[in-house]
């Protein structure tokens, strides 16, 4: 059986592992709707406690127009991004028509 001064050794190594964050997202700079503004709030608090956010997202092109329009000018946090290309796009037009 561990004593506590093991255990706490234990729980002091997981604490100072960093911690990581992927957010998969619909939308994404320079489009601004409502799922992506609480990603934006989010990834910024979590930024603030130390973890580590990383953010998915489709491309410009894949997003509505209207979202572009009202992205303009906004602050986002600064985070690493990655732009994800379409998976079967054809497929999923097609079943969606």
């Amino acid at each position: 059986m561990e004593g506590w001064k093991e255990v706490r050794q234990k729980v002091a190594g997981v604490a100072e592992q960093k911690r990581r964050l992927l957010v998969v997202v619909s939308t994404w700079r320079p489009a601004f709707l409502a799922d992506m503004a609480r990603v934006r709030l989010m990834a910024g608090q979590f930024l603030g406690q130390g973890w580590e956010v990383e953010i998915f997202h489709p491309g410009a092109s894949y997003q509505p127009r209207h979202g572009l329009e009202q992205g303009e000018g906004m602050v986002f946090p600064e985070v690493p991004e990655q732009e994800v290309g379409p998976w079967m796009d054809g497929f999923f037009k097609g079943v969606l028509s």
